[in-house]
């Protein structure tokens, strides 16, 4: 059953604080989401490996009339994990496809980072229903095959106890060296289980040890919407000239670096992403 939103202008959550967690339950596996009401198009919100939707609080905190979505990926956060392990871009496409279903025919629009940006673009180009736009931030087409056996490597260490969430920021700091304590660590704690022992990622290890990023280049050449892409000036997982590639292969798409932003630019620089978002929703014919 399709989730009926308030038919208001404007619904004052904070998404930057918890809310409370719903569940798409005839999924499988059983995926978490929160959502807050207000205009179309609804923002459906796909994060990236190693996170959850608790990354977009900042960045929506900065779009506060528009309905939102987000959503936790399968093995990641407080959705359940695939088992047998399934976490190829086309699996995490289905994901989105079950809410999106959810929306129950309400113009939205794909906001996504990073793996959540490849899943996103494998669903507009393959799957219904269609979003009106997709904004695309932060990583190849193509993820480089060292990227993915970096992740592959480092399976051990995400099913590891922490002692301390310093030790799991002096980790995540390999992705994004700009981005300042303040802003880094809630995202990270908010991704954690605490027990005894110390922290645990939310997280599936198999998301790295069994990740099967596909190559999206011929999708961005037949998207069937605008998409804004989003780099990072200081990006370690998009170069600058994939992007442009980017911008020169799709059919309407329009390209901005954030100028000093790391990989993590809706929580490093969230005013300056959602004015470009709103920027780029205001050209979009709905």
């Amino acid at each position: 059953m399709a989730f009926v939103f308030p038919r208001i202008r404007r619904l004052f959550i904070c998404m930057s604080e918890p809310i409370k967690t719903l569940y798409l339950e005839s999924c499988t596996p059983k995926l978490a989401y929160d959502l807050r009401g207000g205009i179309e198009p609804v923002l459906l919100c796909i994060h990236g490996n190693s996170s959850h939707r608790g990354v977009w609080g900042p960045l929506l905190d900065h779009l506060p009339d528009h309905a939102a979505l987000r959503l936790d990926l399968r093995g990641h956060g407080e959705s359940e994990w695939a088992n047998p392990p399934a976490y190829s871009t086309a699996d995490y496409a289905g994901d989105i496809r079950a809410a999106a279903e959810h929306l129950g025919g309400r113009k939205f629009v794909l906001v996504s980072h990073s793996n959540g940006s490849l899943a996103s673009l494998y669903f507009t180009t393959h799957l219904e229903p269609k979003p009106k736009a997709l904004v695309y931030m932060d990583v190849n087409p193509r993820v480089l095959d060292e990227q993915v056996e970096y992740f592959r490597q480092r399976t051990a260490r995400v099913a590891r106890v922490f002692s301390s969430l310093s030790d799991v920021l002096t980790g995540m700091r390999r992705v994004d060296q700009t981005l300042p304590d303040h802003a880094f660590l809630p995202f990270i704690e908010a991704g954690m289980r605490k027990s005894a022992e110390g922290f645990r990622f939310a997280l599936d290890p198999e998301t790295y040890g069994s990740w099967q990023p596909a190559d999206m280049w011929e999708a961005v050449e037949n998207i069937p919407c605008p998409m804004l892409i989003l780099r990072a000036e200081h990006s370690v997982v998009m170069s600058r000239s994939a992007a442009e590639i980017m911008m020169q292969k799709a059919p309407n798409a329009r390209l901005k670096e954030l100028s000093g932003a790391g990989h993590f630019l809706m929580l490093g620089k969230p005013a300056e992403v959602a004015s470009e978002i709103r920027r780029f929703l205001a050209e979009v014919r709905y």
